[in-house]
């Protein structure tokens, strides 16, 4: 992303990388694919730092597992009769980015270089 980042805008940059996540993913949710790439996106932009990016995904992940385990023994259909997700899907989803936006901004704070003060 650096690269295009220089050849093309941050902006530009940023659509192009959340298109490919999302069309990489082989999923028909383009749409929450491509908001999670852009979210990735931003986040890597401001920490530089790939590790954030990937507990970003897999808190995303991870969330959506819990779900579908937790369905299971609760009874709470994934999706309605027309095929569109429940809401509880919706809220667990952005939970997650909710979740991991916090946990990066508390990584981030915790490790940026201290300014030291000099002292004449």
């Amino acid at each position: 992303m650096n690269k295009l980042k220089f050849k093309t805008g941050i902006r530009f940059a940023i659509l192009i990388s959340a298109t490919i996540f999302a069309i990489l993913h082989f999923d028909l949710n383009f749409i929450g694919r491509f908001f999670m790439g852009v979210l990735s996106a931003l986040l890597y932009i401001e920490t530089k730092n790939i590790v954030n990016c990937i507990i970003f995904h897999m808190l995303c992940n991870f969330s959506i597992f819990l779900f579908v385990v937790l369905s299971q023994y609760v009874h709470i259909p994934m999706s309605n009769s027309d095929g569109t997700p429940q809401p509880l899907i919706i809220v667990v989803f952005y939970s997650s980015i909710v979740i991991s936006i916090v946990m990066n901004i508390k990584y981030i704070k915790n490790n940026l270089p201290r300014k030291r003060s000099i002292s004449l």
